[in-house]
This record gives C-alpha cells, sequence and structure tokens, in this order.
C-alpha cells in the first residue's frame, strides 16, 4: 500500500504517482488508476518539480529515488537500460536486448517495458520497433496501449510538442 499519492497534471493528461519509504513506486497515467490525493511526500513534490521541468524543456534526466525492488531480474535490466536512452533520442528494443546481453530477446523487452511502474521517468516512450515504428506504449492502459501519447512525448523530446487537452 503506498504512503502518499498524488495527482500530478500534465500537457497529456493527469498522471498518478505513488511512493513509499520516501522512494518513487509508481507513475501512471490516471486513465490507468483509479487514485485519489492522500497523505503527502518529499519524494511526490519533487516528482511533480521535475514533471514540470521536462515539460517545459528544461529536465532531460529525472533525478528521482525510485523503488527497484519492485521490479527484478530481467525487468530491473530492461527498464535500467532504458533510462540510458538520451532525451530526444530512441532505441529499439532489440538495442536493448543486445544492450543487456540477451540477443534476440526483444519481444521480451516489449513485454518488461510494458509493465513499466514509472511512466516518462523510466523512458519506455523512447524505445521503438527496428524499423522505427511504435508498436506499444507502457504508459497507456493495460488494454492497449495509446501510440498518440508516445507519439506526443517522442515530439515532445524533439521540440515539436503541442500540448491537448483529454
Amino acid at each position: 500500500m503506498p504512503e502518499a499519492i498524488d495527482i500530478i497534471g500534465s500537457p497529456l493528461g493527469d498522471m498518478v504517482a505513488c511512493s513509499r519509504g520516501g522512494l518513487l513506486t509508481r507513475v501512471r497515467w490516471r486513465w490507468d488508476e483509479v487514485a485519489e490525493p492522500i497523505g503527502s511526500a518529499a519524494v511526490l513534490d519533487d516528482t511533480a518539480d521535475q514533471l514540470a521541468a521536462y515539460w517545459a524543456s528544461e529536465l532531460y534526466e529525472f533525478d528521482l529515488p525510485i523503488d527497484w525492488s519492485l521490479v527484478s531480474g530481467f525487468a530491473r535490466d530492461v527498464l535500467q537500460a532504458t533510462l540510458q536512452v538520451p532525451f530526444g533520442r530512441t532505441a529499439t528494443y532489440g538495442g536493448i536486448a543486445e544492450a543487456i546481453g540477451r540477443h534476440g530477446e526483444a519481444r521480451a523487452v516489449g513485454g518488461a517495458l510494458r509493465d513499466n511502474p514509472w511512466a516518462v521517468v523510466v523512458p519506455c516512450h523512447r524505445i521503438v520497433a527496428a524499423d522505427g515504428a511504435l508498436t506499444g506504449y507502457a504508459g497507456g492502459p493495460t488494454t492497449g496501449g495509446h501510440l498518440d501519447i508516445k507519439q506526443a512525448l517522442i515530439d515532445h523530446e524533439r521540440q515539436r510538442f503541442e500540448p491537448r487537452l483529454f
């Protein structure tokens, strides 16, 4: 159970951020979470501040204490490799598999990214198919991805961002 939950606004819709023990446990789009704000935590204030700076194109790499105990093994390796993809750049599912020494496991990388608990903060939106196609987005609800959101995040990082209202 999270000790604190906050709703953080963004140009692409509200996000839900959760923390426990001073660590960030989740950042998801609100359509994927049924939550209301409870409690308060400094890490959630920092998350809101850093997300605001990200949307203002003033922050290119998040510096937040993530609770990595929530993911293990392969998934942790995938998510941590995803953190190495710079702002404004993309990598492929196969490239991430290679980076973690798991040649030929691009599909498994996609599965690990689908379960990313930290949308935007751990930039799974930067991972694309070998041909550059957008094939899924972990930030979307579990019933299907929101490729328009993934495209908007990539565009934002490439400075062609146009805020949208939902």
